[in-house]
């Protein structure tokens, strides 16, 4: 079949078409799907305690506990944006600059009222801080699904 055809550029047409439908489709799913996980779990149900940033065979590693305060649907994973500031002594969060930014994922699968121990890699090096380092740790997307009983599988 030549390319020249009518018949193969009507074939090409219907395959581009096809194409972006798939496309848009499956981007309005995603968007979908990441808004049925936040009904399921809101970042303020996910709680990070004992959180430690470690060196580790030249990675950079964050590990704590991980606790799931929905009360009944299943966490899956967690990504966290993590900001380094520079910060005067005593100051809190006031008089700082940005260091760094950075994302980590947490992809840990807990029921709900439970607590495990995580770790993550993070992907960059710890910036150094001229006076004193701050670090904040926000939540920004929580990935979660309902539970599966053996009647539904």
């Amino acid at each position: 079949m030549s390319t020249d055809t009518p018949r193969f550029k009507r074939i090409a047409v219907i395959l581009f078409c096809l194409f972006l439908v798939l496309k848009i489709f499956g981007f309005a799913s995603g968007k979908v799907n990441e808004a049925k996980a936040l009904k399921y779990i809101t970042p303020s149900e996910v709680v990070l305690s004992d959180l430690k940033e470690m060196e580790d065979s030249g990675l950079r590693k964050l590990s704590g506990r991980i606790t799931n305060k929905s009360p009944k649907y299943l966490l899956n994973a967690v990504a966290l944006r993590i900001v380094y500031k520079d910060c005067q002594e005593g100051a809190g969060n006031q008089n700082c600059s940005t260091l760094g930014k950075e994302k980590a994922v947490i992809m840990r699968s807990v029921l709900p009222g439970e607590t495990k121990d995580f770790s993550t890699i993070i992907p960059s090096n710890r910036p150094v801080a001229t006076k004193s380092l701050v670090v904040d740790r926000l939540i920004e997307y929580v990935e979660a699904g309902k539970i599966k009983k053996k009647s539904d599988e």
